[in-house]
């Protein structure tokens, strides 16, 4: 890393460290919440709904990691991360949970 990173950046490993949490639990929070939210309007029911989960979850997830990577601030991604996740848990609230 060159110099003129240390000046800006005050724990650049720190800072990195943080947004690999960010990405991994809020892009494993929010692909679980949307996964739950297709299996609440699918009408699969057993194995099926299963691989839907699975298939909804596995393919969400890395997006959402690339997608939090991809925002240049920490904190806007923090942000992101915490507005996408609220909406999702709010949505599933509105649809009157899991039952």
């Amino acid at each position: 890393m060159s110099n003129w990173m240390h000046g800006r950046l005050p724990w650049p490993r720190l800072l990195v460290l943080a947004r690999v949490v960010i990405a991994l639990v809020g892009g494993y929070s929010l692909a679980a919440i949307l996964s739950m939210i297709a299996a609440k309007y699918s009408s699969l029911e057993g194995r099926e709904l299963r691989s839907l989960i699975y298939l909804v979850f596995f393919l969400l997830y890395p997006i959402a990691i690339i997608w939090l990577f991809s925002i240049n601030s920490h904190r806007k991604a923090l942000l992101a991360t915490l507005i996408a996740n609220t909406c999702a848990w709010m949505s599933l609230y509105a649809l009157d949970g899991l039952s």
